[in-house]
């Protein structure tokens, strides 16, 4: 082989590189159009009135702290779906209330809730459990009983 096509193979098989990991674009049918803005994680403390609860969410690179939600707010955080960027973006949320029912689990993940919830994911508390409704598809409910951990 000639040197002189030793750089067309080389950019050759980098641009089929680059073309494979390329951000893709999930369109969510229910709002017509690709999920390209920032995605709103809602979580709803419906308990029992003066009741609160903490909230405390991750991903793998953004930590949003802990957060005190009385009976009847809500906390949101917004977030880029990670369809952008190539990567799946997931938040994993510790959600406590009366110092012993705890909940931790996935409360975001975009393979489950971009067709699902088109932008506004919402979670809301109540005295059996956490409610991840569907905001813009049929789909049922997800639900979290307390006591439910599953971290990984």
């Amino acid at each position: 082989m000639t040197n002189h096509k030793k750089p067309i193979i080389f950019f050759t098989i980098l641009i089929i590189s680059l073309t494979n990991f390329s951000p893709k674009l999930i369109v969510c049918k229910e709002c017509k159009g690709p999920s390209i803005t920032p995605t709103t994680i809602t979580i709803t403390n419906n308990l029992s009135p003066k009741q609160y609860m903490s909230v405390a969410c991750q991903s793998l690179d953004d930590y949003t702290g802990v957060h005190i939600i009385w009976h009847p707010q809500w906390y949101y955080f917004r977030v880029v779906p990670g369809s952008i960027s190539g990567i799946s973006t997931q938040y994993f949320c510790q959600i406590t209330w009366d110092h012993k029912n705890i909940i931790g689990a996935m409360f975001y993940n975009d393979n489950r809730d971009v067709l699902r919830c088109c932008g506004n994911v919402t979670w809301v508390a109540t005295k059996d459990g956490m409610l991840g409704l569907s905001t813009h598809s049929k789909a049922p409910p997800i639900t979290f009983p307390w006591g439910y951990q599953n971290l990984i």
